[in-house]
This record gives structure tokens, sequence and C-alpha cells, in this order.
């Protein structure tokens, strides 16, 4: 009987120690708006008292960015994939991600090797016309955006 109190008093102790240190130290704290992090953090628009291009001349002896846009043999845009990711992050503010979801599958053509055109397409006997986005393979500059009907 002695040696069942003993047993039974160090369970019960055991276990409010583990209560205890779990309430403590809690191996899963929930997220909240307090303990969120950013994502990036917004500088806005500012001046600078230099041009960029009259630094570049300083700094690289021949002018030319080593690791500049220009000099990327498959440029900046290198394939078909990303530039729908590109084409995308332009035209969901313009034209909505539900509507521009709405126009896939997307076609992606290459032009010449230095201009990537996406378009969308809407299924058969559908109402309305689809975007056309024109990217820079070389260095990502939209060179256009309209819709068609």
């Amino acid at each position: 009987m002695n040696w069942n109190k003993k047993y039974i008093s160090s369970l019960v102790i055991a276990f409010l120690s583990g209560y205890g240190c779990a309430k403590l130290f809690p191996l899963h704290k929930s997220i909240t708006k307090e303990t969120m992090v950013k994502e990036y953090i917004s500088l806005g628009n500012k001046k600078e008292i230099y041009k960029y291009e009259d630094m570049d001349l300083f700094i690289y002896a021949d002018g030319v960015d080593p690791n500049g846009v220009y000099n990327r043999p498959n440029g900046v845009i290198p394939n078909d994939s990303l530039a729908v990711e590109m084409a995308k992050i332009v035209l969901f503010p313009i034209y909505g991600r539900k509507n521009i979801e709405y126009q896939r599958p997307y076609q992606v053509t290459l032009v010449n090797n230095e201009l990537w055109y996406v378009k969308g397409s809407l299924p058969e006997k559908a109402a309305g016309g689809t975007f056309c986005i024109m990217i820079n393979k070389s260095d990502g500059k939209v060179r256009g955006i309209f819709h068609e009907k």
C-alpha cells in the first residue's frame, strides 16, 4: 500500500511538472498580427544626388557592368514560363487576377529570339477579348500591353 502511494504521487508530480513546462514553453506559437513579419518595407521614391550612368563609368573601366542585364547570353527572361510569370505580375493589377487566370491556357511566342509575346485565350463561344503583352527577352522591359477583341 505504501509503495502504491509513492508511485501514484510521483506520477502526479511528473504529470503536473510536464503540464507546467508545456504551458510555460509551448511548442507551437500562434502567429498574430503583432508577431507577423512583413515581406518587404517600402521606402518610397527618394532623390539621389548622382546619376547612375555617371557612377557606372567610374565603377567599371569599360563602362559596362559585367553582371548587368545586357551581358546575359539568354537574357533576363530566358524561357516561356518566366515570361508568363512576368506577364501575370504586370497584368494582375491592370485586368484583375480572376480575369487573367480565366484566359488560360496562355499562348506564348518568342519573336525573333528577342521579344516574348504572351496572349490569353478564351473558351469557344465565350464573349470578350484577350490580353496581349510584349516583353523584351534581353532586359525584361514591357514593350506593350493591349486587349484584343
